[in-house]
């Protein structure tokens, strides 16, 4: 359902989350099997591998691919965790939109 939605929101009006306290734009995503552990909550970052940020949702778990902070360009899921996601058990906020 969250691949869907971001896929129905771009490029208007958007998909957008908050980690921390920045607002960050999903804008490409892909449905992830990744085993997690069930006392995960949605929205916490499980693992980032070369290509995506594995995130747990309230079913399973998803890839987000390309993401955009607030003020700055389209990056991909790579160098947006080597900026912005600086320790473990981190998490992305509930939908803003």
């Amino acid at each position: 359902e969250i691949h869907d939605r971001i896929r129905a929101l771009q490029p208007v009006p958007s998909a957008l989350s908050r980690i921390g306290n920045r607002n960050v734009k999903i804008i490409r995503s892909k449905i992830e099997k990744y085993e997690s552990k069930p006392t995960r909550n949605p929205g916490e970052i499980i693992t980032v591998s070369d290509n995506a940020i594995i995130v747990q949702t309230g079913l399973g778990t998803i890839g987000l691919l390309q993401l955009q902070p607030e003020g700055r360009a389209a990056m991909s899921a790579e160098e947006f965790a080597r900026g912005y996601i600086k320790m473990q058990n981190t998490s992305f906020e509930k939908y803003v939109r």
